[in-house]
This record gives C-alpha cells, sequence and structure tokens, in this order.
C-alpha cells in the first residue's frame, strides 16, 4: 500500500449518525468511482465551494454510520461546510454493513482512499492540518 500520508492531513473524518435531506441532496452531486482494489463503482456525494480550484480549502469527509449508506440525512454537516468554504465529501463505502466488503473491510477502507485522492484531483485541498470546532 502506498503512503498515504496526506490522508492524516484532511481538515476532518466524522463517523456520525445522521445523513442527508432531500433539500440538502438538492446542493450536492453525485459521482460513481470506480474501486480501485475489485473495480466495483462507488458512488460518492461531493460539495465544493467555487474557490476550492484555485485556492488551497480544507476537506471535510463524512462517513455515514454501518446501518445506513450515503444517502442519510448529514444536512447538518453539509451546512457547516458550505457555511465555512469547505470540501464536503460523503463516500458509501459499500453501505449498509450487509457483507463482507462492508463496514471497516479493506475494500470499504479503500473506497474512501480512492475517494480523497478524487477530491485532491478535483480541488485544491488544504492538506494542512485544520481541525477546528465549529458550532451545529
Amino acid at each position: 500500500m502506498q503512503n498515504r500520508g496526506w490522508l492524516i492531513r484532511i481538515a476532518g473524518i466524522c463517523v456520525l449518525f445522521c445523513g442527508i435531506t432531500a433539500a440538502a441532496v438538492a446542493q450536492t452531486e453525485r459521482v460513481d468511482l470506480v474501486s480501485s482494489m475489485d473495480g466495483e463503482e462507488q458512488p460518492v456525494l461531493y460539495w465544493a465551494p467555487p474557490a476550492a480550484k484555485q485556492q488551497p480549502t480544507p476537506l471535510f469527509v463524512f462517513l455515514h454510520s454501518w446501518s445506513g449508506d450515503f444517502t442519510q440525512d448529514n444536512s447538518k454537516w453539509l451546512k457547516v461546510c458550505q457555511r465555512e468554504n469547505w470540501i464536503w465529501l460523503h463516500p458509501n463505502f459499500r453501505g449498509v454493513n450487509q457483507s463482507p466488503k462492508a463496514c471497516g473491510s479493506k475494500f470499504a477502507r479503500q473506497d474512501i482512499l480512492d475517494a480523497v485522492k478524487w477530491a485532491h484531483e478535483q480541488w485544491r485541498v488544504d492538506v494542512r492540518p485544520a481541525f477546528q470546532p465549529v458550532d451545529l
């Protein structure tokens, strides 16, 4: 496995028990990424401020609960990212924990890394540590 040191510098990886409302989904976009591990397509929802193409921007990676998938309501975290002008990334990482490839499997972990790599290819992700408290 390649060195993933840049992953440590992501603005935040949060495992929370909430997800996306219908109103918030309209503000996000979806991309289907091909897993670098087994070639299966994995959906990712995302939002990025327009300036993220030109200037370093923190990346917030939201991880759904193991009982859910990328369609969970996490609109409050999307709103925080929009307010703070952070990139918001919400990978599916094999969805609900109902198969050996889900949960914390090597496939699910690679799906998250693939999504983060894709974000780095799309925007100027700020790789400096940027953990900061925010008001919900």
